[in-house]
């Protein structure tokens, strides 16, 4: 057996871990480490300013930090943008697609009497932040999956991210 190359626990550290490029264009790049799951679980999600999280992930790819399990795996910017994505309309949608399980986004709409475009920019922006992960079926067809049951915030109200030591490597 070959040894275990300790780069690629760097790699799944940052699984799941969105990385805002450019707030205001909406720009961020997601990190995926493919794990097979059978059940749905809750997301944990954190808000974090933008310099908090380059920061944090500039020192995950350095190798000075590792991401604790319980950390999160999602960052916002901010709790409006939270409350936005996270809006009762958006769960909504997200508990119809649950409990439907529609085979396209033109079926969504017929359900929902919501145009396509408007579902397929919120579903795009939903799997950028890992609530749905959307399919290609056939002919092309998008199946929009749900991807976690619940969704857990971890907001300090009392100092930042930056000031943890617990998790610093070395």
């Amino acid at each position: 057996m070959e040894p275990r190359d300790p780069t690629l626990d760097v790699l799944l550290d940052l699984d799941g871990q969105v990385f805002v490029v450019d707030p205001a264009g909406g720009h961020w790049v997601r990190f995926v480490v493919t794990r097979v799951c059978n059940s749905m679980t809750t997301l944990k999600v954190g808000i974090a300013s933008y310099k908090e999280m380059k920061s944090r992930t500039m020192a995950v790819a350095r190798g000075t930090r590792r991401i604790a399990a319980d950390e999160p795996k999602v960052w916002f910017t901010s709790t409006e943008s939270f409350a936005k994505v996270l809006s009762a309309g958006n769960r909504e949608l997200l508990q119809v697609i649950a409990k439907e399980a529609p085979s396209s986004l033109d079926e969504l709409a017929r359900i929902t009497g919501r145009a396509k475009s408007n579902l397929s920019r919120t579903l795009k922006t939903m799997a950028g932040y890992g609530l749905v992960r959307l399919e290609r079926g056939d002919k092309g067809r998008i199946t929009p999956k749900v991807t976690h049951d619940r969704v857990e915030l971890d907001l300090p109200l009392i100092g930042s991210r930056d000031t943890d030591q617990s998790r610093k490597v070395g």
